[in-house]
């Protein structure tokens, strides 16, 4: 009766843990940092610590140039058939992904600078024609909250400047059966052009 306890105990710990939040904080003034957080747990994606490990040089094989180019281009065709099949399986997934991601707050300013006042004023309608459809494509297809966007012509600035700050929240368990429907996905995709 005591295993019965304890692994429904680890039943309802693991779903607990399958619901609650993951947030990547995603920031940019000057440098680039993205950093996830799991409860208590940070972890940093951009910048990483380098590793000091020194690389290994790996043995050349003896087997003559054309024969090798052949072997290789042949691999490479076969990774491109492999990598367009694995987009087709992301690509039906991707509506239920969407669907559960959160961003908020999503901040955005930046600071067109030119030349000469003619100079940034064809920059600053370059930069809106480009940054105003991705942020309403995103805005209207995932859900964000506290939306400020901030895009200036900067004409007594010295160089443009740009900071972005937003928080990017989804649950695991919704992550999870989108990675492995995509998993089985991709392995009926290729069994069927096998």
């Amino acid at each position: 009766m005591l295993i019965l306890y304890i692994i429904a105990g680890l039943f309802v710990l693991t779903n607990l843990l399958l619901y609650l939040p993951v947030h990547i904080v995603i920031e940019y003034q000057n440098e680039l940092k993205i950093t996830a957080k799991y409860l208590f747990l940070k972890y940093s994606i951009v910048p990483q610590k380098e590793n000091k490990k020194s690389k290994k040089k790996d043995k050349q094989d003896e087997t003559p140039k054309e024969q090798k180019e052949i072997n290789e281009f042949t691999k490479q065709k076969e990774k491109i058939h492999q990598v367009f099949e694995l987009i087709k399986s992301v690509r039906d997934r991707l509506n239920s992904v969407k669907n559960h991601l959160r961003i908020k707050p999503l901040r955005l300013k930046l600071g067109i600078n030119g030349t000469d006042a003619a100079d940034t004023a064809i920059k600053y309608g370059e930069v809106c024609a480009l940054v105003y459809p991705v942020l309403t494509y995103l805005a209207s297809n995932i859900e964000t909250k506290q939306y400020d966007v901030n895009i200036y012509a900067d004409y007594h600035g010295t160089k443009t400047t740009l900071e972005i700050y937003a928080i990017l929240r989804f649950l695991p368990l919704y992550l999870l059966t989108t990675f492995f429907r995509t998993i089985l996905d991709y392995i009926k995709r290729t069994k069927n052009t096998n």
